[in-house]
């Protein structure tokens, strides 16, 4: 039940996103650009993209990393329980 719950807020969250790009582009919303003062450069349409892209990762070694670390806390407490007969 969780799992669906979280996968469905991530889709919501992603697609809010998705949905608000053409309006970020079309108006420069955020926009930074050079030459300025600060010299530097921020683009929050750029900004929303990296977002969405590290949603993708982040549930790939996260849903791996939790794997593992179950089958290793599995396996030492089967290890501890055949050494101590």
């Amino acid at each position: 039940m969780e799992k669906e719950v979280t996968r469905t807020l991530l889709q919501g969250e992603l697609l809010t996103i998705y949905g608000s790009l053409p309006t970020v582009a079309r108006k420069g919303f955020l926009e930074y650009p050079l030459p300025n003062r600060l010299n530097i450069s921020f683009s929050y349409y750029s900004y929303l993209i990296v977002v969405m892209l590290s949603y993708i990762p982040s549930m790939y070694v996260w849903g791996k990393l939790l794997f593992v670390w179950v089958l290793f806390g599995v396996l030492y407490s089967f290890l501890r329980k055949r050494s101590e007969m």
